[in-house]
């Protein structure tokens, strides 16, 4: 890899908390340390929602999906 550098862009989808599962904190642990070793990109999270109501997300998480919604 050598002088290569990360993208200035990195999308993370998958469930995320608030949302109480172990994919959850996966996708979390997974983008801060993805954050920790490339601090000039701006990483982002699209969740997946379990509950029409969605979740009281942190700023990080820029979109919400629904889960039984294939169109969304």
């Amino acid at each position: 890899m050598g002088d290569s550098k990360p993208p200035g862009r990195i999308a993370f989808l998958g469930d995320f908390p608030p949302r109480l599962c172990g994919i959850a904190t996966f996708t979390k642990d997974l983008c801060e340390a993805v954050v920790a070793a490339a601090p000039d990109s701006q990483c982002f999270v699209a969740a997946v929602n379990d509950r029409a109501e969605g979740y009281d997300y942190p700023e990080r998480v820029w979109l919400e999906l629904q889960e039984k919604e294939l169109g969304s």
